[in-house]
């Protein structure tokens, strides 16, 4: 349940709107937004993934983007290789810019996160209206596919390469990747070793999307999420492999947009 994406600072980047936080990016601000989702990377990403996404989003929608460590203007700072590290920082940073309703969306490694983060704080009384988990198989279940983080530094880089997605500027310039190696296996590690035991339920809805032909997630994984909510579980299957958030974006844009209408009010 990953994904790879070029994670060092890009000179010239123009810079988003910031917020207060250094976990939290506003590429867009829409001051008169009835609901505000916050979306989090696949492994390697950045606040990149979703760039473009206002142009299609609802206009009552307000994009806010995770930055998670060891990317962008976070560079520096050690990637976290678990998704409890992970929530344990991005959890207090979020409840200071929460801005109710809001509702999550997390792909790979990024599902893993925001459904933790969502946990923690319904079990704080502050609950998202929905969730929207996208390649991702639900982490109560054996995962599929082999361990990453597990693999030799050559076997590794190769298998990652496997999964597609991985730019060329990566794979073949060996500085780079010596650079960036570190925050990709933090991030495979965080990926594959969050387990769940089902104990634990969100009481809003879930979305669970996915590629038909993904080889990391199979219909059973996505149908899995339905045990982790008390609320309703939708289940989308679009065409594509892992990276069918690149591929297909226009389409789970649209279930995004779907799914949180009933959550949205006129402007």
């Amino acid at each position: 349940m990953t994904g790879v994406a070029i994670v060092r600072p890009v000179a010239g980047q123009c810079s988003p709107v910031r917020s207060r936080t250094p976990w939290i990016q506003l590429p867009l601000p829409r001051p008169s937004a009835r609901l505000r989702l916050y979306c989090a990377p696949y492994a390697g990403g950045g606040t990149g993934v979703y760039r473009g996404w206002t142009d299609d989003l609802d206009e009552r929608i307000e994009l806010r983007s995770i930055l998670l460590p060891g990317r962008e203007r976070r560079f520096v700072e050690p990637a976290l290789s678990s998704v409890e590290a992970l929530a344990d920082g991005l959890v207090p940073d979020l409840s200071e810019t929460l801005d109710p309703p809001y509702a999550l969306f997390g792909h790979s490694l990024g599902a893993s996160l925001v459904f933790e983060t969502a946990l923690r704080l319904s079990a704080a009384g502050r609950p998202p209206v929905h969730v929207v988990v996208s390649g991702a198989h639900a982490p109560q279940l054996p995962r599929r596919g082999p361990e990453y983080h597990q693999l030799a530094d050559a076997e590794f880089v190769s298998g990652i390469k496997g999964l597609g997605g991985t730019p060329p500027e990566l794979t073949e310039n060996a500085e780079l990747l010596e650079l960036l190696l570190p925050t990709l296996r933090a991030d495979f590690t965080a990926a594959e070793t969050y387990r769940q035991d089902g104990g634990r339920r969100l009481p809003c809805p879930i979305t669970a999307i996915g590629g038909s032909d993904d080889p990391l997630v199979d219909r059973a994984g996505l149908e899995g999420w339905a045990a982790l909510t008390s609320a309703a579980c939708h289940v989308h299957e679009l065409p594509g492999d892992h990276f069918f958030l690149a591929t297909a974006r226009s389409a789970v844009i649209q279930i995004v947009n779907q799914e949180l209408t009933a959550h949205l009010s006129p402007l």
